[in-house]
């Protein structure tokens, strides 16, 4: 065997091992964020949409397309369903997205935590990143305090 065959079956193998470790660390926080969201829906207000799973859309050079509910039919562009995103009710306007980040963000995921994060800084969304293996406070008032100052240059105080 080759030395590009040998490499190529070593990285099989390895891509293996990890899509392995990402569904066995995987927990499924569909209960935290519906709670999150509603924490957050509750604190400011009917102003504040929260929507959970939709996608951002980009194209290939990295520049946002728009966000939604489903994916664009018959549309060729890339996407991303951040956990939360929460747009001011009134404009439609996107204020910012949240994910809720488990410990496999600190280890198997790491690189691709990275990637996902500058994607959304070059897309100019604002990112709020709740890593429950760092919080020193509850999921909520983590968030709170995270969210809080985006809310309060939408002026959409409860």
């Amino acid at each position: 065997m080759t030395n590009s065959k040998n490499n190529k079956k070593k990285s099989k193998k390895h891509n293996s091992k990890n899509q392995f470790m990402r569904q066995k660390s995987y927990k499924n926080d569909t209960e935290d964020l519906v709670n999150l969201g509603q924490f957050l829906r509750d604190a400011f207000g009917k102003n504040l949409r929260v929507e959970r799973e939709w996608c951002v859309y980009y194209d290939n050079n990295e520049r946002l397309i728009g966000t939604g509910k489903n994916m664009l039919e018959g549309r060729l562009c890339r996407f991303k369903t951040p956990d939360l995103m929460l747009f001011n009710n009134i404009t439609g306007k996107l204020i910012c997205c949240v994910e809720l980040d488990g410990k496999v963000h600190d280890t198997v995921a790491f690189g691709d935590t990275l990637d996902r994060n500058e994607l959304y800084e070059k897309l100019g969304i604002p990112l709020i990143v709740l890593s429950k293996s760092t919080m020193e406070v509850s999921m909520y008032d983590d968030c709170h305090s995270k969210v809080e100052p985006y809310i309060l240059r939408e002026n959409l105080n409860a």
